[in-house]
C-alpha cells in the first residue's frame, strides 16, 4: 500500500521557484499543492511552524515570502 500523497513538497518547490523568479514553474507546483491540500494557507503554515528561535523565524519568513509569491492564500 502506497502512502497518501502530500502537498508539502509541492509547496516548498513552489516557494523556491517563486523566490528565484520562475513564476510559471512556481504556479504549477502551487496548483498541485492546492489540489492535494486545498485548505492550506499562510496562516496555517505560521500556526504549524511556531518557534521562539530567531534563526527559525527568519527561515520561516523566507518560506512564507516564497509561498505568498507563489499564490498561497493568507487564510
Amino acid at each position: 500500500m502506497e502512502p497518501a500523497p502530500t502537498g508539502q513538497p509541492h509547496a516548498m518547490l513552489a516557494a523556491i521557484d517563486a523566490l528565484r523568479g520562475r513564476d510559471a514553474v512556481a504556479a504549477a507546483h502551487m496548483a498541485k499543492h492546492r489540489e492535494l491540500l486545498p485548505n492550506d494557507s499562510i496562516a496555517y503554515v505560521v500556526l504549524l511552524n511556531s518557534s521562539a528561535s530567531p534563526v527559525f523565524l527568519s527561515q520561516r519568513a523566507r518560506l512564507i515570502e516564497g509561498l505568498r509569491k507563489a499564490g498561497l492564500p493568507e487564510r
